[in-house]
C-alpha cells in the first residue's frame, strides 16, 4: 500500500498556528486562586489566567523553598525543630520527621512505635553525641553555639567572604 503525499508540501503557516494545542504554556511563578478577571504579572508583560494551565503554574523548587520557609514547617507542636527539646536536634526526631514527610508506608506507621521526642533514657552524653548515619557527623548541636564554617575545596583555611 502506497500512501499518497501530493500536495503536502512545507506549509507557509506556522507550526504554532496549524497545531495550537502544541503551544507552550506561559510559567507563572506563583499559585494564582480561581481569580478568572485578574491579570498575573509574568516579567515584562502580562499573561491573563485563563491562558495558564495548573500544573505550571508553580515551579516546583519555588514550591519547596515556600514550604520549607513557611511558619507550620519549621514548627512542630509549638516547638522549632531546629531547637529541639535538649537544646539541639536529636538523631530520633531529625530521622522521624524525615520519615513523616516522606510518607512511610501506613502500614508500617500503624505498628511502629516511632516517637518524635526523646525519652530520658536518651539522655545519656555517650548516645546524645553519637553520629548517626549523616556522614559521621554529630547530630546533636547545643542551641546557640557557634559553628565554624567549612574550609572552601583546595583550601587548607576557611575564606573569609566579607573580605570580597
Amino acid at each position: 500500500m502506497t500512501l499518497c503525499t501530493k500536495g503536502m508540501g512545507l506549509s507557509p503557516d506556522s507550526h504554532r498556528r496549524r497545531m495550537p494545542w502544541t503551544a507552550a504554556k506561559e510559567c507563572v511563578p506563583g499559585v494564582v486562586h480561581s481569580s478568572k478577571e485578574k491579570m498575573v504579572l509574568d516579567g515584562a508583560r502580562r499573561v491573563d489566567v485563563e491562558c495558564v494551565d495548573r500544573a505550571s503554574q508553580t515551579y516546583s523548587l519555588e514550591a519547596l523553598r515556600a514550604t520549607v520557609a513557611s511558619y507550620e514547617y519549621n514548627t512542630f507542636r509549638g516547638k522549632n525543630i531546629l531547637i529541639g527539646f535538649s537544646g539541639g536536634i536529636q538523631c530520633n526526631q531529625g530521622m522521624g520527621l524525615l520519615q513523616a514527610v516522606a510518607g512511610v508506608d501506613a502500614r508500617r506507621e500503624r505498628h511502629s512505635r516511632r516517637h518524635l521526642f526523646p525519652s530520658p533514657r536518651d539522655h545519656d552524653a555517650a548516645r546524645a553525641n553519637k553520629p548517626c548515619g549523616f556522614s559521621g557527623v554529630a547530630c546533636t548541636v547545643p542551641f546557640g553555639a557557634i559553628v565554624p564554617p567549612s574550609p572552601s575545596v583546595g583550601a587548607d583555611v576557611p575564606v573569609d567572604a566579607c573580605s570580597y
